[in-house]
C-alpha cells in the first residue's frame, strides 16, 4: 500500500471512529455510571441515567448496563446490595421521569437473560420497599405495561413476585399492595 493510500485509510478510520463515538454519546451509550457494577457504585447517578433514557437506543443502553452490573454482582438476589442499589436507582428515576423509567424497565424485561433477571430482582426490591418511591416505580411499571403490553413484562414481574413471596408475608404483602 502506498503512503498516500495508507494516510487516506488512517484518516477514514479516525473519522469513522469519531463518528461512531459521537453517535454513541448522543444515543446515551456513554453510561459510564453503570460500568463495573455501576448500580452498586452510585444509584443516584444510575437514576439520572435511567431518567435520561428518552429513546429506544438509550433504554437499550440502560438494559445492557443493568445486565452487566447484575452479572458482575456477587450473588445478586432480592436481599443483596445489588437489589437495594438497583431498586433505589429505578425508584428514584421513576420519581424524576416515569416515561423514561418505563421504557428502560420494559427494555430490560424484553432483553431476557441477565437483563430480565436483573429487572426482576430490582422490581422485587423496589415494589416491596413501601413508600413514595415504591408508588412512583409501580406507576412506571404500569406505564410500561400500557406501552409495551403485558406479555413483555409478565415473565419478569411474575419472577419478581415469586422473589417477594419467598421473603415472607410482610414483603409479599408490600409487593401486593404496590401492584394493586
Amino acid at each position: 500500500m502506498s503512503l498516500p493510500s495508507a494516510m487516506m485509510l488512517l484518516v477514514f478510520i479516525l473519522c469513522a471512529s469519531a463518528t461512531a463515538l459521537a453517535s454513541d454519546q448522543s444515543s446515551g451509550r456513554q453510561l459510564q455510571t453503570f460500568g463495573g457494577g455501576g448500580f452498586l457504585a452510585n444509584p443516584l447517578a444510575a437514576a439520572s441515567s435511567i431518567a435520561s433514557a428518552h429513546s429506544a437506543d438509550q433504554a437499550s443502553a440502560v438494559s445492557s448496563a443493568l445486565a452487566q452490573s447484575y452479572s458482575q454482582a456477587p450473588k445478586p438476589s432480592v436481599t443483596s446490595s445489588f437489589a437495594e442499589a438497583s431498586a433505589e436507582a429505578f425508584s428514584s428515576a421513576a420519581g424524576i421521569d416515569p416515561t423514561s423509567t418505563a421504557m428502560a424497565f420494559a427494555q430490560a424485561c424484553a432483553g431476557g437473560g441477565d437483563s430480565a433477571e436483573a429487572a426482576a430482582v430490582s422490581a422485587a426490591q423496589a415494589l416491596s420497599a413501601g413508600g413514595d418511591k415504591t408508588s412512583a416505580f409501580a406507576s412506571a411499571v404500569a406505564l410500561a405495561i400500557s406501552q409495551t403490553g403485558c406479555p413483555t413484562l409478565q415473565p419478569t414481574l411474575a419472577k419478581a413476585k415469586a422473589m417477594a413471596i419467598a421473603q415472607g408475608d410482610a414483603v409479599a404483602q408490600a409487593f401486593a399492595q404496590a401492584v394493586a
